[in-house]
Parts: structure tokens; sequence; C-alpha cells
């Protein structure tokens, strides 16, 4: 599986990729913000969850489930941690 974060200006296509499947949201939220609540969120041991207007992200057991008015998004931690290097 592949997780990618495809800038689009004022929002961002989170796209997850396998070998017969790929799905995709747009949230309506910039990359820079999405880091910077990834960061925020995974950061502080303390935090559960954090808003970026209309997106919420928020910790699970197994990543970062992000939701949004028209679905959720996860993002396993193994996936997570790399797309906040790259950043």
């Amino acid at each position: 599986m592949q997780i990618i974060i495809e800038d689009k200006g004022d929002a961002v296509a989170l796209i997850e990729k396998t070998d017969s499947s790929s799905s995709q949201l747009v949230i309506p939220v910039s990359k820079a913000q999405l880091i910077h609540g990834m960061k925020e969120v995974l950061g502080d041991p303390f935090k559960t969850d954090v808003f970026i207007g209309d997106v919420m992200l928020a910790k699970t057991r197994d990543g970062l489930a992000v939701h949004t008015q028209v679905g959720r998004f996860s993002i396993p931690y193994v996936h997570a941690f790399p797309l906040l290097s790259e950043a």
C-alpha cells in the first residue's frame, strides 16, 4: 500500500494505492495545513484530535483518521511518519 498527499492548491487529495485498487479523498485544506495538523496531533502524546477548519485529524489505535463531511480516510502510522519526513 502507498499513501500519497497530492497538493491541489487550497485543497489536497489523500490517495491510497494498492496493487489492485486505489481510493481518494479530497479535503479542503492546504498541504502545509495538513502536515502542520499531523505534526501537532502526533507530537503531543496527550492530544487525541485536532481540527483544521472542517477537517478533523484523530489518533486511532492503528494510525490517523481524517474526518470530513464527505468521508473518512485512514493513514496508518507506518505511512504517516514517512509523509511527515518528506514535507
